[in-house]
């Protein structure tokens, strides 16, 4: 929501060295946010695999799996 604030301001003060910064800060901003997110996302996959099948790499057709 705050990137999206900061982005929707600097856009609309029209100055090319405002959006840039802006861009450039947000980008910055989203790695720290989205990587624990996907690593959460990871590891929960392989427990859930775990618990289930009794590993993530046990010869399974992953795709089947997720379509079923």
């Amino acid at each position: 929501m705050v990137t999206g604030a900061w982005m929707l301001m600097a856009e609309r003060s029209h100055i090319p060295r405002v959006i840039h910064f802006s861009a450039k800060a947000v980008i910055r901003a989203d790695f720290p946010f989205t990587l624990p997110g996907v690593l959460l996302v990871l590891i929960n996959g392989l427990i859930m695999a775990y618990a289930r099948w009794g590993g993530a790499f046990r010869g399974f057709d992953w795709i089947s799996v997720a379509v079923a």
